[in-house]
């Protein structure tokens, strides 16, 4: 199963690109919720890579830190993943 996360940057404005990782990510979250425990690290390094390319652009997003964190979280990249729930309750 390929990775619905698994596109290049859309092109268009900042906000086109964002509302399309958005997308893709939430669709990839939702596809791991059906999806089989063998498929979910491919899923889960999409989510992780859409969200970490959102972040090079805007390294301030706190949906894409939020996501991006739950991503490396699964893939068992805890360090990480506390990094970047850590720059997401910063920004509150």
């Amino acid at each position: 199963m390929a990775s619905p996360t698994a596109q290049p940057a859309p092109p268009g404005g900042y906000h086109q690109r964002y509302r399309a990782r958005r997308d893709a990510i939430e669709a990839g979250l939702a596809v791991a919720a059906r999806t089989t425990p063998r498929e979910l690290p491919a899923l889960y390094a999409g989510i992780a890579t859409e969200a970490l390319a959102g972040l090079a652009e805007d390294p301030s997003e706190p949906l894409l830190l939020n996501y991006g964190g739950v991503a490396l979280y699964e893939l068992g990249s805890l360090d990480a993943a506390e990094e970047l729930f850590r720059a997401a309750a910063q920004l509150d």
